[in-house]
């Protein structure tokens, strides 16, 4: 049931509950047991949490991903502790890019987040066709250091739209550049 009224409601709940975003994985780079990475890997990730588990059931429906119960029990802002539980719908690599661009003609407040994301797909599509020849010579080859770049701009641009800061950068970074903070 993938109709523009559930689209338009889902795109809804993730402007107002849900994270869009764009994860860094250093793991296979700083660990000696996987000598082959040599780059971070960058992939899309969507998040929700919420009391209401119905929202979240019907986005796994809907695209795929994972849906969790949390075990842990927040606390409000207030010190109100709630004995509710806490679901958790996540989506990452292909399924988080298909919820992200079929929901981008309903979001508004998480929409420039949706095109730096469509943006990362485009690029590591380009930045792969470059890395290798055919498949026996991608597994080891390094990106390029201009993809590198690109990517770690548009995770930056995205911690930037979701009010995280970026720690480690100068203003005067290429990764803050103008075009990154429009």
């Amino acid at each position: 049931m993938r109709n523009e009224t559930i689209l338009a409601y889902l795109a809804g709940f993730i402007d107002g509950e849900g994270s869009l975003m764009i994860r860094k994985n250093n793991y296979r780079v700083i660990n000696p047991k996987y000598g082959d990475c040599k780059n971070p890997q960058y992939s899309p990730r969507v998040g929700v949490k919420n009391t209401r588990e119905e929202p979240l059931i019907l986005l796994k429906e809907t695209f795929g991903g994972y849906l969790q119960k949390d075990k842990k029990i927040y606390p409000s802002i207030s010190g109100f502790k709630s004995n509710k539980p806490i679901y958790v719908y996540s989506a990452e690599h292909n399924i988080a890019y298909l919820v992200v661009e079929t929901l981008l003609p309903y979001l508004i407040i998480k929409k420039k987040q949706a095109e730096v994301i469509l943006e990362l797909r485009e690029t590591k599509k380009e930045a792969t066709k470059n890395r290798y020849k055919n498949n026996a010579e991608f597994h080891g080859k390094p990106y390029r250091q201009e993809s590198i770049l690109k990517f770690e701009q548009l995770y930056n641009e995205v911690k930037i739209l979701n009010g995280s800061s970026i720690e480690g950068c100068a203003s005067d970074s290429p990764l803050f550049s103008s075009n990154v903070l429009k």
